[in-house]
């Protein structure tokens, strides 16, 4: 039975592609890429595929669109904060028609997400060695360093609507051309939405900036 594992370009998933080749696992690395990812999450896959890791990169095209923030402009809409279509569309469903089945796939979560929890769908087991072998955050960035790789920031889209402030701010500031493209995705929406509750990002354009948060480890 074939083995992948879900590569999130991220520290959990970085830590545990390192763990499973160490323990000399067969397994294929895979990401899918929404094509609206933090510049420093597509940074970090180039490096390890320059140091000749092997990752798989699924470019998902969905209803005629070949990027998340292209789909969204298309059809004026925005991430749900309840129904997760963009992680379904995007991430989940290229995923599950690349892979093999039956298979097993491992996910990166690590100690401290013992809370999330993925059922096994049609023809794929899911396997969380991170958890099962008791290696948290800390733990993952060890592995990580023990390597010799540089520690990844927390990998997501630049427009996620669950990312913290203080993230929405780093965009604002490190990149503006980003930043502005999602203000204008919630000046588009005809209904009104916003990626964060109660709070247009057009308010943050002038009167906020680093200086005035503690960047959390993100």
């Amino acid at each position: 039975m074939r083995k992948y594992l879900s590569h999130g370009a991220g520290v959990d998933s970085t830590a545990l592609m390192l763990l499973l080749l160490d323990e000399g696992v067969e397994f294929e690395s895979v990401f899918s890429d929404t094509g609206c990812e933090w510049p420093e999450t597509y940074e970090h896959l180039h490096y390890l595929r320059e140091e000749g890791y092997e990752i798989t990169w699924l470019r998902p095209e969905v209803a005629g669109t070949k990027t998340l923030y292209e789909h969204m402009v298309k059809h004026n809409s925005l991430p749900s904060w309840g129904r997760r279509w963009c992680t379904r569309s995007w991430k989940r469903r290229p995923f599950d028609r690349y892979v093999e089945k039956p298979c097993t796939t491992y996910i990166g979560y690590d100690a401290g997400e013992r809370h999330r929890h993925l059922r096994d769908r049609k023809g794929i087991h899911f396997e969380f060695p991170l958890i099962e072998r008791e290696i948290n955050r800390q733990g993952c960035k060890k592995i990580i360093r023990d390597h010799g790789i540089p520690v990844p920031r927390r990998s997501g889209c630049w427009l996620c609507p669950f990312q913290p402030l203080v993230k929405w701010i780093r965009l604002r500031v490190k990149y503006p051309d980003l930043f502005q493209k999602a203000v204008n995705l919630e000046d588009m929406n005809p209904r009104g939405f916003t990626f964060r509750k109660g709070m247009r990002l057009s308010s943050i354009l002038q009167d906020t900036s680093m200086d005035d948060f503690v960047e959390v480890e993100v």
